[in-house]
């Protein structure tokens, strides 16, 4: 069997151990299985290091997609807490203390 193929078999069986695991705790959001699931990348990817670089480098496009998910799942769940309205008032008052 060649690295390649034991790294899909690895990541795969991750993958599903993670999905079947969540599923057991009753646990339906999707950026808790983003958040593992990108954490499980990253781990398994470390660990096969000594990967074809060719096939390394279409890995790494999955790796962006996932840390694009990841990122856009922090700004979905940032947005509501931080007050932009307020951020700005604090800003102008900071900046017109600055210009005198």
């Amino acid at each position: 069997m060649k690295v390649f193929d034991t790294y899909l078999i690895t990541l795969t069986s991750a993958f599903v151990g993670t999905f079947v695991g969540l599923a057991l705790f009753n646990q339906h959001h999707l950026d808790l299985y983003l958040s593992f699931f990108f954490i499980e990348y990253l781990i398994v990817t470390m660990l096969f290091t000594y990967i074809h670089p060719r096939a390394y480098k279409l890995l790494n496009i999955t790796a962006y997609l996932f840390f694009t998910g990841f990122i856009g799942i922090i700004l979905i769940r940032l947005v509501p807490i931080v007050d932009f309205a307020q951020l700005a008032t604090i800003f102008e008052s900071t900046t017109a203390r600055y210009e005198r």
